[in-house]
């Protein structure tokens, strides 16, 4: 079973009916493009629907991103890089 198959089986297995609203990932490689949510997600390039600003901002590895899920967890918005102040 694939990552995010395994992810939104836990969510089915929980019946959790919340979704999941704006989150955080991090990029853990870049070519291909590869980020990570939680402890045991890897999101793969054809999860990762990427905007304009993410796409020129030339993200490194470790660079934390904001991104969000749709309603049935197999596409990820990925939005921008986001730094903690």
């Amino acid at each position: 079973m694939k990552n995010i198959d395994k992810l939104a089986q836990m969510f089915k297995d929980r019946e959790n009916r919340d979704h999941i609203g704006m989150t955080t990932g991090e990029v853990i490689a870049v070519s291909p493009l590869r980020i990570s949510y939680g402890q045991s997600v890897i999101l793969e390039s054809r999860h990762l629907v990427i905007s304009k600003t993410f796409y020129n901002s030339h993200a490194e590895k470790g660079d934390k991103v904001m991104m969000m899920p749709d309603n049935e967890l197999k596409k990820w918005y990925v939005i921008d890089t986001v730094v903690s102040m």
